[in-house]
């Protein structure tokens, strides 16, 4: 075999041996992986390290540390607390005859499945436009700013008496 063909396999081997090692002791030693950048997440306080094969996420809720290791392509976002769900189905749930509530499980800082149903004995219609509110001050609030829309999506769901729509919210 030619002299630069085995040092390039040497090489290409010895990367592929440290991207293997880098990804067993983040599994097994339970670590962040060595071939890695820090990323903030969408909370505050909460960060992950970006390998190879491997992502470890470090989600902070109230002083609270969960460490959460995934599969690079696994969709993982830091869970939000009961307590917040809770104040967000309460706000969802003022609107007049109807009820917004988050399906369980679904919640992330990305976003969530939203299920709305009908609770009138009259058909309603639905679109698509919707706003996102953050609680400050005890006082929900547009995120961005409310503004003439000039270009809408107007698409109209009919939902009939005492039936349920469901949608992603990101």
């Amino acid at each position: 075999m030619n002299k630069s063909l085995k040092i390039i396999l040497t090489v290409i081997l010895g990367v592929i041996g440290l991207i293997v090692i880098d990804t067993l002791q983040a599994i097994i030693l339970k670590k962040n992986p060595i071939i890695s950048f820090k990323v903030e997440l969408e909370d505050d306080d909460s960060y992950a390290y970006k390998g190879i094969f491997i992502d470890t996420y470090y989600c902070v809720k109230e002083d609270i540390l969960s460490v959460n290791r995934y599969l690079k392509f696994s969709k993982f976002t830091c869970p939000i607390d009961n307590d917040e769900v809770e104040e967000l189905e309460k706000y969802l749930n003022t609107v007049n005859d109807g009820s917004m509530i988050i399906k369980e499980g679904t919640l992330t800082n990305s976003g969530f499945t939203l299920i709305i149903t009908n609770l009138s004995n009259n058909e309603i219609i639905l679109g698509e436009e919707y706003r996102i509110d953050k609680k400050e001050n005890g006082k929900w609030r547009p995120v961005v700013p409310i503004i003439d829309n000039y270009g809408f999506i107007d698409i109209g769901y009919i939902l009939k008496p005492n039936d349920d729509f469901e949608t992603n919210i990101y």
